[in-house]
């Protein structure tokens, strides 16, 4: 049942709609106050607490914010009760009247005051104070002399804050060289990563969440040195786009100079090969630079590998880039020896001088990238110019195998050679190169 608020005859009803909010303003979790205090006045005052009849005054809070306070909202039920009406006089003997007995006094107003209750004992979070009492001097204000009975309609208490949520771990990354072995056979690079736990910027083994490598390329295999006989000869020219190649290239032929012109003539054309551009695609790393092959000619003394002495030449990479062909480096050796004294009579012969050639080689057979060529012979004629037929032996010196191209792969570099003349003397005791 919901009790309508209304003022009834005679009676004054005081009805209070003030804000309640909770006391101040709490973090997330606290509870807000109920919305208003509302008093309810009803002319129902039971006969056991009042026996002349009277008023019911019931307080609450609109928790439903309706504007009404149902049975479930109130909170506190005071009443105020009617005056005893005045004793009528009795009648006087019969002879002189009697004098008529006074009226009883009329009953007075009921009033209810509703008023702000600080925080206190009474409410510890404060609230409403709700009084009620009878209009003794008629002047339509409840004075505290006036109050019957007084009761609180208290604010609700905050609510506990709730508790901060834990911080989120940091994501630790760390990269650190790989050397050669079972992760990375060239070496290359190990990444791990991890969440910090313990907040000190390091990540610790236990919290190693992931680890992988980024492996270097390996090196390619030598190819096996080709066998002397007819010189080997390779053209190399640029392939337009078309049948052959798609995105372009290089068109490479190659064959023996059969007659010996230098020229890869087209009847000595054997093979035709395309090296084709590819396709753009993602880059890759940087190839590892070629190695310079590095020559060393030095004077041979006479002895087992050369009887009457002559020239050692070496030849080999220069792997630890230093510039200078060391010991460890020579990948093969071979001796251009000095001809026999002549015989002592008149005047024996003269023994004939070495000479060295050295020219370029093309790309091809001998020296996949090219290299140079180094001929070596003795001066039949004493013309100082050493002759195809005065050659005894050749060999090469190839440039490095070019890396393999990532965005772009640094070219090889050249080998180079100077020769000059050695006069006679320590080094060659009949002069040489």
């Amino acid at each position: 049942m919901k009790r309508t608020i209304f003022q009834g005859i005679s009676l004054l009803c005081v009805v209070a709609l003030s804000s309640c909010g909770g006391g101040g303003g709490g973090d997330s979790g606290s509870s807000q106050g109920q919305n208003s205090v509302v008093a309810a006045v009803w002319l129902n005052a039971p006969i056991t607490s009042c026996p002349n009849g009277g008023i019911s005054v019931d307080a609450g809070i609109d928790t439903n914010g309706n504007g009404v306070l149902d049975v479930s909202e109130v909170t506190s039920t005071q009443y105020i009760c009617n005056g005893t009406d005045g004793i009528n006089g009795t009648n006087g003997t019969n002879g002189t009247n009697g004098i008529d007995g006074s009226n009883g006094t009329d009953g007075t107003n009921a009033l209810v005051s509703i008023t702000a209750e600080p925080i206190g004992s009474n409410c510890t979070d404060g609230g409403k104070k709700v009084s009620v009492g009878q209009d003794v001097n008629n002047d339509g204000v409840l004075q505290s002399t006036e109050v019957i009975s007084s009761d609180y309609v208290c604010n609700g208490t905050d609510g506990t804050n709730g508790t901060n949520g834990s911080n989120g771990f940091n994501s630790l990354t760390v990269t650190v060289p790989e050397p050669a072995g079972a992760n990375c056979t060239a070496g290359g690079m190990k990444i791990t990563t991890g969440l910090d736990a313990n907040g000190n910027g390091v990540i610790d083994p236990a919290e190693v969440a992931t680890s992988g490598y980024v492996c270097n390329g390996t090196d390619g295999t030598n190819g096996t040195d080709g066998s002397n006989g007819l010189s080997s000869l390779s053209v190399t020219i640029f392939e337009a786009a078309g049948v052959n190649c798609t995105t372009g290239g290089l068109q490479i032929t190659s064959g023996l100079d059969l007659n010996a012109n230098n020229i890869l003539d087209s009847a000595e054309v054997t093979s035709t090969n395309y090296v084709c551009n590819g396709v753009n695609g993602s880059n890759g790393t940087n190839g590892t630079n070629g190695l310079n092959t590095l020559t060393s000619i030095l004077p041979e003394a006479a002895g087992t590998n050369c009887t009457f002495g002559g020239l050692k030449v070496s030849v080999g990479p220069d792997s630890n880039i230093n510039g200078i062909l060391d010991t460890a480096e020579v990948s093969s050796t071979q001796y251009v020896c000095d001809g026999a004294t002549g015989t002592t009579g008149a005047n024996g012969t003269n023994g004939l001088n070495v000479l060295v050639a050295i020219t370029a080689e093309s790309a091809g057979l001998n020296c996949i990238n090219g290299g140079q060529k180094i001929s070596v012979g003795q001066d039949a004629n004493i013309n100082g110019i050493l002759d195809s037929a005065e050659i005894l032996s050749n060999d090469y010196i190839c440039n490095g195998v070019n890396g393999t191209n990532g965005t772009n792969g640094t070219n090889g570099l050249s080998a180079l050679t100077v020769t000059v003349s050695e006069p006679v003397g320590a080094n060659c005791s009949a002069g040489g190169i």
